[in-house]
């Protein structure tokens, strides 16, 4: 062990005081699987208080005069789908839940758990961070990411960076080796179907889109690298940004992570 006793407890503090997991989710709340964005349009529906109301702007006196605008506002989250385009009630209807299912998929974060699972891969930023908790006796209930600097600061180390740098550095001042891959839950039956040779095909607008942004976002959530979360989904880096792209508040999403990281944004 290369630090003393005193900087291992102050380290171990340092980990336990980072802000909470809410606070690097900004407006996102955690929820349990399955994740709200893949059910079905019928599920959802229960969940949710429907309001017709009168559409505005284009659309001629027929759009005026009928309530044919749609407002889904689901009861749990307080997440809203509207749709007013059309002067078809049913249309308006159904583009309102497909949005408010991108709002689920965005807002609401339902991790796989680490350290599971029949697949294998790459340990990623929270491997190694559940492996610094677990060699000092840290809850790995405890929440982590932005305080890992702060740890570094405790046990004297120079010049800061990328948090994938400093735990990178962190491992090597407490002697921990990890492992060359760490088990990990494999992707959902949807994703393998839709993901063929590595790419994963799948047009925005498909009734499938939502459940499969979320189950990108849950993944970079659960191991905080963009990187070994393509690798866990079996495609690449590219292919899961280009996936993101589609839904461009995603993208924003994951680059405000990236900068809580202290890693560069995506483009």
């Amino acid at each position: 062990m290369v630090l003393a006793g005193g900087r291992i407890r102050a380290l171990a503090a340092a980990l336990c005081v980072v802000p909470s997991r809410a606070a690097l989710l900004g407006t996102m709340r955690l929820c349990d699987p399955p994740h709200p964005a893949s059910r079905s349009a019928d599920a959802l529906r229960k969940e949710c208080d429907l309001t017709h109301t009168r559409g505005s702007g284009p659309g001629g006196q027929h759009r005026n005069k009928v309530s044919t605008a749609v407002v889904l506002r689901h009861t749990p989250t307080g997440l809203v789908g509207k749709a007013a385009e059309s002067r078809s009630q049913t249309t308006n209807y159904d583009s309102a839940m497909f949005r408010l299912r991108i709002a689920l998929a965005l807002q609401l974060r339902s991790p796989p758990p680490r350290g599971g699972g029949s697949a294998t891969a790459t340990p990623a930023i929270a491997d190694k961070v559940a492996a610094i908790r677990a060699q000092l006796g840290v809850d790995p209930a405890v929440p982590l990411p932005a305080a890992v600097a702060e740890a570094s600061r405790t046990v004297g180390l120079e010049g800061g960076g990328a948090v994938g740098e400093v735990v990178d550095a962190l491992l090597a001042q407490l002697a921990i080796e990890m492992p060359p891959t760490v088990p990990t839950v494999p992707p959902s039956e949807l994703w393998a179907k839709r993901c063929k040779g590595g790419k994963m095909n799948i047009n925005e607008n498909h009734e499938d889109f939502p459940t499969i942004l979320a189950e990108a976002l849950d993944r970079i959530w659960a191991t905080y690298d963009v990187r070994c979360a393509a690798q866990e989904l079996g495609i690449s880096q590219s292919q899961l940004v280009k996936l993101l792209k589609k839904e461009p508040q995603s993208l924003v999403l994951v680059n405000r992570l990236r900068a809580e990281l202290g890693i560069p944004p995506l483009n």
